[in-house]
C-alpha cells in the first residue's frame, strides 16, 4: 500500500479512514480545478478489477456539475485523460 501522507512517521500504520480523508481532500481539490461541466476520462479496469462497482466498467467521466465533483460510466472508448464537457438535456441526461 502505498503511503498517503508523508507527513507522518514511517512507522505509522494507515487505517482505511486515512485512505478516505485523502480522497476528500482530492476531490475537493479537483472542484476548483475544474469548471463547471467540465470532466475527464479516467481508465478504471486495471486499478479496481477486485471491486464489485466496477462491473466490466472500463472508463469513467469525473466531472463537475452544480459545484460537485461526479463520476459517471464513460460507454464510449475515448482516449484517457481527454477533457469533456457534459451536456444536460431536458429529460436530465447526460451527454
Amino acid at each position: 500500500m502505498s503511503k498517503t501522507n508523508y507527513a507522518l512517521p514511517d512507522d505509522y500504520e494507515e487505517k482505511p479512514k486515512d485512505w478516505l480523508v485523502s480522497a476528500l481532500i482530492f476531490t475537493r481539490a479537483l472542484s476548483f480545478i475544474l469548471k463547471e461541466n467540465e470532466g475527464i476520462v479516467v481508465n478504471i479496469m486495471n486499478d479496481m478489477n477486485n471491486s464489485d462497482w466496477t462491473r466490466e466498467v472500463k472508463q469513467v467521466f469525473v466531472y463537475k456539475k452544480s459545484n460537485q465533483v461526479h463520476i459517471t460510466e464513460c460507454e464510449d472508448n475515448l482516449p484517457e485523460g481527454q477533457l469533456i464537457w457534459m451536456h444536460e438535456f431536458e429529460d436530465g441526461s447526460l451527454q
